[in-house]
């Protein structure tokens, strides 16, 4: 007996090799064995002939929110076949009140799928982790020109406050320059991206200046190099645990991404 491997690449999530068990010199297919034979509760790994191994539970790689709980759901796959299964954290009903019950508060953020939800627990309730704070990015030019809109915000420039009025259209241009607005003293530091630590989020808001992480900025400068790569709940991969916490992003699992992606400032 002989093993003729085929190779079929299914994207996004696994490499299918497909085992077909042939007699020598024929085309005959008479101990014909695949994978799709093999009944695996979380899909199967691309191995091993004739034989295929099944793929692990991926919520033992995941870590959920108080609240919510991890569930295998099926992977993007062709019809029949038993790709592994991917992890997703959705509202768990036994757990106290439900989360999904969420509060009509409207603090947008913007998911891993590009879409903008009105706040984070809606965006959890979806099975969606987040990428920022605010609304999804425009592609707008990163240039300093701060203007004040009707809601009070000060925008970047001209082009990030066009940005959300997509999704709001009572978000005019108020005038030029940043919003006058009042802050508690409250100290809760927050790093922006010009580099400077604002004593709260409110105040880094009114300078028009988008955040960077939460936390003082010289927390970055106090993480090593070391390379011991974690995924946090914004869907991004950090350097080591350190900087995640700097970034004040909660721990999805202790490892990178599965989908490869990595902070900014990292890269």
């Amino acid at each position: 007996m002989r093993c003729d491997i085929r190779k079929y690449t299914l994207l996004p999530v696994a490499i299918l090799f497909v085992t077909f068990c042939l007699v020598p010199g024929t085309n005959a297919d008479s101990c014909l064995f695949t994978c799709l034979e093999k009944n695996c509760t979380f899909g199967y790994l691309p191995f091993g002939c004739p034989r295929c191994q099944c793929a692990p539970d991926p919520c033992l790689f995941t870590t959920c929110p108080q609240g919510f709980r991890c569930e295998a759901i099926q992977s993007a796959c062709p019809s029949g076949l038993q790709c592994p299964k991917v992890a997703r954290c959705v509202a768990d009903p036994y757990n106290g009140e439900q989360p999904c019950a969420c509060r009509e508060e409207f603090a947008p953020v913007c998911g891993v799928d590009g879409l903008n939800y009105p706040n984070t627990c809606i965006m959890l309730c979806s099975g969606m982790l987040k990428v920022s704070d605010g609304f999804c990015r425009c592609n707008c030019p990163q240039m300093y020109a701060p203007v004040c809109g009707t809601n009070n915000v000060t925008y970047e420039n001209d082009c990030f406050r066009d940005c959300q009025a997509i999704f709001d259209s009572r978000i005019l241009k108020q005038h030029e320059g940043v919003c006058e607005c009042v802050c508690p003293q409250s100290e809760n530091p927050v790093c922006g991206r010009d580099g400077k630590t604002y004593l709260n989020d409110c105040v880094r808001a009114c300078a028009g200046v988008p955040k960077s992480s939460s936390g003082s900025c010289d927390c970055l400068s106090k993480c090593d190099a070391l390379y011991s790569p974690v995924c946090g709940f914004d869907g991004l991969t950090y350097t080591n645990d350190c900087f995640r916490q700097c970034s004040g992003v909660g721990l999805f699992s202790n490892m990178a991404c599965p989908w490869n992606r990595r902070r900014r400032s990292q890269l």
